[in-house]
């Protein structure tokens, strides 16, 4: 009977222990200010122009360097964003635009578009979006140590013969808030 109860009674300190173990398996994981990593910003910057050459390259060499403008200016990098939980949900908040997404799955009209953000799952957000004559998908992923963001974004265009792939790193810099 003894052993039954501490068996018993060991289960249930692993259970406590199990759900206050801090991890990105919680949306509140994500919740902190963030801003483009320095040791990877270089590396980031490379390979989105690498990309960018790739995804034009068989478009018309007279309108070839137009394209490749057009794509440095829309798709430059957010430099900071601000994840936080308010009325019962995650925001994702980009502090150069002023922009903010409600992640709970739900479209959102946007000027001429729309954006739907969700956890999908333990440490992954996934934000499918559409603007104008393009549409796509976002993928943020926390590591898991908590501290680092990595930010994947896929971009198809009317005009481009083939979607546009890349990746930008983010480092915490404000701690997490708690939940409120």
């Amino acid at each position: 009977m003894n052993a039954a109860r501490g068996g018993l009674a060991l289960c249930a300190f692993c259970l406590l222990l199990l759900a206050a173990a801090p991890g990105p398996a919680r949306a509140g994981s994500f919740v902190g200010d963030w801003a483009r990593s320095p040791s990877q910003r270089e590396a980031d910057g490379a390979a989105l122009e690498a990309e960018i050459e790739r995804a034009t390259a068989s478009i018309s060499v007279w309108t070839r360097g137009l394209a490749r403008a057009f794509m440095r200016r829309h798709v430059a990098p957010t430099e900071r964003y601000r994840i936080s939980e308010a009325e019962g949900a995650l925001w994702i908040h980009d502090l150069d635009t002023d922009t903010r997404w409600r992640v709970d799955g739900a479209p959102e009209p946007r000027e001429s578009g729309a954006v739907t953000s969700r956890l999908e799952a333990p440490g992954r957000i996934r934000q499918e979006w559409s603007h104008g004559d393009s549409h796509g998908v976002t993928v943020w992923t926390l590591a898991p140590s908590g501290d680092a963001l990595a930010i994947a974004i896929t971009v198809h265009h009317v005009r481009l013969p083939e979607p546009l792939h890349y990746r930008t790193h983010y480092e915490r810099v404000a701690p997490r808030q708690a939940p409120r």
